[in-house]
């Protein structure tokens, strides 16, 4: 895989560098007279070390690079990209990989760079890393030709291998529904009896840990198909064990299609347990599709059917839609919408319900190598029968505002820490669930 990797490669760069964003373009010395390499611009002195290295003469662009200053325009980029290069050559393939994330993270605009990154991670074995780079640029295509290639690229770093593996670790905040809150007294009227509850008296969890992994066989079927098996399990930990759980999931399902104009059609089934106790079980299936509009723009969009068995209460038939619209404002930032709508059914009408709603999403790099993406989420859901606890139709209104920032220049072996904060408001006219909470969470991603 890694040789054909090399071969296709070499023909990308010649292909990228006519088609591909670069940093400004170096010059040339003229031609036809003797000139010292300190007298030369800083453009043509790039021009004369990514000569040489295309022409293989990488030693001695090294000590080119080595002596010399650019901090006009673009051109310490340019040298930086070339520097990666040479690293890549002469097998310091880490050393490549660190490099150009840098660039990345202040410049993600040179598709250049991001092509000679998703190379070296190739390189590394690390393909998951290499898709994704290729992924981006691919669905940033300016035409269908260029999404072919760089689909075809893609295709060209699957690995022979097709069992993967891949684990989380992240804090899970306190279950508690609102927050600890100080305790209040509700009197209600239950079938012309007076009936006290106490709001805020609940037990907490406490912080806890969550962690897991995912192993995935995939089978390469026809062209663009591909069968997957995969198997999960989570455990989520906390400081009050009646609130420890476990869970086992396992799919099959097809994929039809490159990344960029994919559908997906699997099945699922999952298992629960709380405090050691089995606490219920899913079965049910999801299909899912994604498609590149062009110009930084795609759409893609969710159903899923999940039939869930409860222990001790009446089964569910939930049932949840979604489709979303990303725009990518510029290789830095991007917005997204989607709407969602819902229904779960049980056997008792006063819990069962429909919900409809919004979601609003938005992330900005900068140049510091900082990420921030947020998003605000208002949830509606109307229940369809009467509640003796409410008099009525329960309503449910629900806002959750969620923000969270990584750094690349905050990492460790590819791992970068990634903070999350959350606040929810769930304003219902049952008092168990009329309430406002904040969340914090702290996890570990892998750093593509």
């Amino acid at each position: 895989m890694v040789a054909d990797f090399k071969l296709f490669v070499r023909a990308a760069l010649v292909m990228a560098a006519c088609c591909l964003t670069l940093p400004a373009a170096a010059q040339q010395p003229d031609q036809g007279r003797e000139v010292l390499y300190v007298d030369l611009s800083q453009a043509e002195q790039i021009g004369v070390i990514r000569t040489l290295v295309e022409n293989g003469q990488v030693a001695q662009a090294q000590l080119l690079l080595n002596g010399s200053i650019f901090d006009e325009r673009d051109y310490g980029y340019q040298a930086a990209y070339l520097q990666a290069i040479i690293y890549r050559v002469t097998g310091r393939l880490e050393e490549a990989s660190v490099l150009l994330r840098q660039i990345l993270a202040e410049q993600p605009e040179f598709r250049l760079v991001r092509l000679e990154l998703a190379q070296v991670l190739a390189l590394m074995d690390q393909t998951d890393g290499a898709q994704f780079h290729l992924n981006i640029l691919a669905e940033a295509a300016e035409n269908a030709g260029e999404r072919e290639f760089f689909e075809a690229a893609i295709d060209a770093v699957t690995p022979d291998n097709r069992l993967s593996f891949s684990t989380f670790l992240t804090i899970a905040p306190s279950t508690n529904l609102n927050s600890g809150a100080g305790q209040r007294t509700v009197v209600l009227d239950f079938n012309g009896l007076p009936l006290n509850f106490i709001v805020g008296a609940e037990q907490e969890s406490g912080v806890g840990v969550s962690y897991g992994g995912t192993a995935i066989y995939a089978i390469p079927m026809i062209q663009d198909r591909q069968l997957y098996f995969a198997g999960a399990a989570q455990i989520n930990d906390y400081p009050n064990s009646q609130f420890d759980n476990q869970i086992l999931t396992g799919r099959v399902g097809m994929h039809f299609g490159p990344p960029t104009r994919r559908a997906t059609v699997e099945l699922v089934s999952d298992q629960r347990w709380v405090d050691g106790n089995s606490f219920d079980s899913g079965l049910g299936a999801r299909i899912a599709g994604r498609l590149s509009l062009g110009d930084g723009m795609r759409i893609q969009g969710e159903y899923s059917y999940t039939d869930r068995d409860f222990r001790r209460n009446p089964d569910q038939i939930n049932q949840n839609a979604e489709v979303t619209l990303h725009k990518a404002l510029s290789a830095r930032q991007g917005v997204s919408f989607g709407v969602l709508a819902g229904t779960s059914e049980t056997l008792y009408e006063a819990e069962s319900y429909d919900a409809l709603g919004f979601e609003l999403g938005a992330y900005r790099g900068f140049a510091n190598g900082m990420v921030l993406d947020g998003s605000v989420e208002f949830r509606r859901r109307t229940y369809r029968g009467v509640s003796s606890l409410v008099g009525g139709i329960r309503e449910d209104d629900i806002t959750r505002l969620r923000i969270s920032a990584l750094s690349s220049r905050i990492q460790f072996r590819g791992v970068t820490p990634r903070v999350s904060l959350t606040w929810t408001n769930s304003s219902s006219n049952d008092v168990r669930y009329d309430y406002e909470a904040y969340g914090a969470e702290f996890s570990l991603t892998t750093s593509f």
